[in-house]
């Protein structure tokens, strides 16, 4: 089984991919291919620079060049997570894949706000202007190879409500995993 996961940002993605890993699922991040590239290229791993570089690789390589080196990592014998879909070509591509399956995960603005303020990583913004403005950003783009976030979470087949405790969160995983299994 293949799990795709989507949502805007703080909404708990990686929570599910934590939540399924102690389940035996394998995580695989496409962001991960962005970073290794910003280590090669020796740039600063900032939020602006893995944007603009993983719509550099979309332009140069193709919408779905993150999705396919994902799967070239895919023992199809186990379960898999995929975090970090941003483009509705990445999801085309792993649909392609048998027991492939996309989650979204979902929080109101409010709450997503309060995580990303109790986040201690570099990527923090500091107003609530600043993280609206990153939302639009990764969200939607005349530009083809930019992220289009909006677009991939109605491609979802599943959608997680993400407000409330862990363990409500762990109870609404187990749900949806049996129903698509």
């Amino acid at each position: 089984m293949i799990i795709g996961v989507t949502g805007k940002y703080c909404a708990g993605k990686d929570t599910v991919a934590e939540l399924l890993q102690a389940k035996g699922f394998i995580h695989i991040s496409l962001s991960q291919f962005i970073r290794e590239e910003v280590r090669q290229r020796n740039i600063p791993d900032t939020r602006e620079n893995l944007i603009a570089l993983g719509n550099e690789l979309r332009r140069n390589h193709g919408n779905s060049v993150l999705a396919f080196r994902a799967l070239q990592q895919v023992d199809l014998a186990k379960n898999y997570v995929i975090t970090s879909i941003r483009h509705p070509a990445e999801v085309e591509f792993l649909k392609k894949q048998p027991l492939f399956t996309l989650f979204s995960v979902d929080a109101s603005q409010s709450v997503r706000w309060q995580r990303m303020q109790e986040r201690q990583r570099n990527d923090n913004l500091q107003t609530l202007q600043d993280f609206q403005r990153w939302e639009i950003q990764e969200s939607s783009s005349p530009d083809t190879s930019a992220q289009q976030l909006n677009t991939v979470i109605t491609l979802a087949d599943k959608t997680i409500h993400n407000e409330d405790t862990l363990s409500h969160l762990q109870h609404e995983l187990d749900k949806i995993i049996s129903q698509v299994r």
